[in-house]
Order: C-alpha cells, then sequence, then structure tokens
C-alpha cells in the first residue's frame, strides 16, 4: 500500500521534511528548558534532514539501484509508515512542554507587542484595583481602632464608676460623707503648706463659668488622695475631680512649648510636686512675657491627677 504521486519524489521530501521539522520543534524545546546540549543534537539531526531533501533527488539519479534508497523510498511512500509516524508526532508535540505545560515559545515576545494604550489601560485597572483594596484595608483599619477606642473608653469609665461607687461605700461606712471638701479642709488635709491659693468663682467673670463646674480644692489635697494608698484606690478617689475646672494662682517656675504648639506652664510645691497648665496656641503669646518667679492667674480643667503631678488642660488666664 503506498502513496505514489506523479512526483516520484514529492512523498520522499515530506516525509523527511516532516522529521526536520519535529526536531526543530524538540531543539525549541529544550533551549527554552535550559538544556544546550540536547537543542544543539536536535538542531543538528534537523539540519541533517533538511540536507537529504534538499540532496534526496540527486543521490536517486546518481544511485537509481542502492539498496539504502530504494528502503528509503518503500518507507517513504507507505501509507502504514506515515500514519506512524504521525501518530508518533502527535504523540510527541502533546506531551511537551508547549502543550501540556502551556509554555508556549517566544510568548514573551507577543506579550511585549501590545500597544502602549493597551498597557496604559491595564495599568490603570491594576491601579485601580490596587487603590480599591488599599482603601477597603484603610477603612478596616479605622473600624477597628475606633472600635478599639471605644471598648478602652467604656473600660475606664466602668472603672471609674466601680471606684466612685467603691469611695461612697467606704464613706458611708466611716461616716464621711463630704465628697468635694472645701478649700480649708483641703488645707487641713495637706501635710504641706499651700504656696498658692485657688481662686473663688465669686472672684472670676460670670460668662467664663458657664458650662463649667468649678470647685475649690487645693491641689495639695488632690495629691495628698494617693497618700498611703496604691495607684488604683488613688485613681479611684481623684476620678470624682477629673473633669471639673479649678481656678488657681501661684509662682511661675517653668514653662516650655509642646510639639502639638502648647504652652505647658510649671508650678513647683513643696515636696517636689509640680502642676503643669496647659494653655492653648491663642495663649501662648502672652504666656512668653512670664518670668520665673511671676504670678499666674488661670482657670483650668482637672485632666489627671498623680501622687506628684497634676495635669490641667485647656487653661484660660484670669
Amino acid at each position: 500500500m503506498s502513496v505514489n504521486t506523479g512526483d516520484s519524489y514529492l512523498a520522499d521530501r515530506v516525509y523527511f521534511e516532516a522529521w526536520a521539522l519535529a526536531f526543530v520543534f524538540g531543539a525549541v524545546e529544550e533551549a527554552r528548558a535550559g538544556s544546550w546540549t540536547t537543542a544543539a543534537l536536535c538542531a543538528i539531526v534537523s539540519a541533517l534532514f533538511q540536507f537529504v531533501v534538499i540532496k534526496w533527488s540527486t543521490w536517486l539519479k546518481s544511485h537509481p539501484d542502492s539498496r539504502l534508497m530504494s528502503t528509503a523510498r518503500s518507507v517513504t511512500t507507505d501509507a502504514r509508515w506515515w500514519i506512524a509516524t504521525a501518530a508518533l508526532l502527535v504523540c510527541f508535540v502533546s506531551l511537551s512542554r508547549f502543550v501540556e505545560e502551556k509554555q508556549w515559545p517566544f510568548s514573551a515576545w507577543f506579550d511585549s507587542r501590545l500597544s502602549g494604550a493597551d498597557l496604559t489601560a491595564a495599568k490603570a485597572q491594576q491601579a485601580a484595583e490596587d487603590q480599591k483594596q488599599l482603601s477597603a484595608a484603610q477603612a478596616t483599619a479605622r473600624d477597628a481602632t475606633t472600635a478599639k477606642d471605644i471598648a478602652e473608653r467604656n473600660l475606664e469609665v466602668a472603672n471609674q464608676q466601680i471606684g466612685i461607687l467603691q469611695t461612697r461605700l467606704t464613706q458611708r461606712d466611716t461616716g464621711l460623707h463630704t465628697v468635694l471638701p472645701p478649700a480649708t479642709a483641703a488645707a487641713a488635709q495637706s501635710s504641706e503648706p499651700p504656696t498658692g491659693h485657688t481662686i473663688s468663682s465669686s472672684a472670676i467673670d460670670p460668662q467664663r463659668l458657664i458650662g463649667k463646674e468649678i470647685i475649690n480644692v487645693a491641689p495639695s489635697y488632690l495629691m495628698d488622695l494617693y497618700k498611703d494608698k496604691t495607684s488604683a484606690q488613688g485613681d479611684a478617689l481623684s476620678a470624682l475631680y477629673i473633669g471639673k475646672w479649678i481656678g488657681y494662682q501661684d509662682l511661675v517656675y517653668d514653662d516650655y512649648t509642646t510639639a502639638s504648639g502648647y504652652t505647658v506652664v510649671v508650678i513647683r510645691l513643696p515636696a517636689l510636686r509640680d502642676i503643669r497648665m496647659t494653655f492653648d496656641s491663642k495663649e501662648s503669646g502672652v504666656i512668653v512675657t512670664y518670668s520665673k518667679g511671676d504670678t499666674i492667674s488661670s482657670l483650668c480643667k482637672i485632666d489627671k491627677v498623680l501622687s506628684m503631678t497634676i495635669f490641667l488642660s485647656q487653661c484660660e488666664l484670669l
């Protein structure tokens, strides 16, 4: 069963050319895999098949009775050999990296030939997606931070309320009912003589007292709340005064400006205690004119009380 045609050399040339192309395919595949020795061998074999295609007609004419030529022609003109060869080539291509792993040869060349407009659009789309994901992540982080802050504030408020209730129970059991003692009681309980004095609300412009709860308590009394007590016990007692306002007059010991632009005036009390008054930036121009030892009068909000320091905020000069 043969496939001879009018051209007696056509089947021979096509058969050998098919093998030449198959070895070219193998050379490219091995080169992409980094197997340069195997790629070179495949290229050489492909070149030999191509040389046979070119010289085949000449060899047939010069050696018409050659047994090798006759055998080769019988193979190239037999349909069974064609079917077997085609099946072998199909299996080879199917199992190659190009088909099995979709590693198409020279794919980078085709990818790089995208138009500038396509590349710009792709980059813009990718940037938009990245920005969208970034915004979503930032929103999630903000929500988590907000939830954390709310939980911490709720916990702090709950702890303060527990401390206040415990203090009230203790005062009820001991017969002490005065929560905000007058200045005379504060001075009596303080172990150190006062160097300044509180300013009565009657001496302050009523317009400046709107919305403020004024107390008449010496700073030394507030710090003495921590005397012979743990920090937790002192915090529970001082929580009754946090957020309330106090008018106070004393001598300037030092002042400085924070990174946020606030001016802090330091007042030194006996026993290395001090008061730190924080003024808004609008007061800074006046504060800088005060020298050490000058008298300063202010209306401040009690922000935090410690055993050695009282922090006052939102201070206003009187």
